[in-house]
């Protein structure tokens, strides 16, 4: 049995969710999806993740408590945002924002490229 990268995506668009684990599925990855950011944060505790997906809105609540739990944790993540770097704090303008609406190769070479930089620490 081949190891599959475990992909947290927390996403609140029912649609944008389906497609996003259809596409990380399809890729190779074990994808475990969320919609709000209490869910998120309770399997973040639970479960391993080799990297995350983190849409910035998650109905009222924004997702930067669990982005600052995930990077306490050591797990990579990108941001996924229809607004841009501009509704992101300072203390996570490292991270990478893809906005939306992205496309498949864009957010297939992001997810790659956190799970090459977590082998390399």
């Amino acid at each position: 049995m081949t190891y599959k990268p475990r992909v947290l995506m927390v996403e609140d668009e029912v649609f944008i969710a389906m497609v996003l684990d259809d596409l990380l599925s399809d890729a190779g990855y074990e994808v475990h999806g969320v919609t709000s950011l209490a869910e998120g944060l309770r399997v973040s505790k639970i479960d391993g993740f080799d990297a995350a997906i983190l849409d910035v809105n998650l109905g009222r609540d924004l997702v930067f408590p669990l982005a600052e739990q995930l990077r306490e944790q050591g797990v990579p993540f990108v941001f996924a945002s229809g607004y841009g770097k501009e509704e992101i704090p300072q203390d996570f303008h490292n991270y990478e924002t893809l906005l939306k609406p992205y496309d498949s190769k864009t957010m297939l070479k992001a997810i790659a490229t956190l799970l090459c930089d977590r082998e390399k620490v």
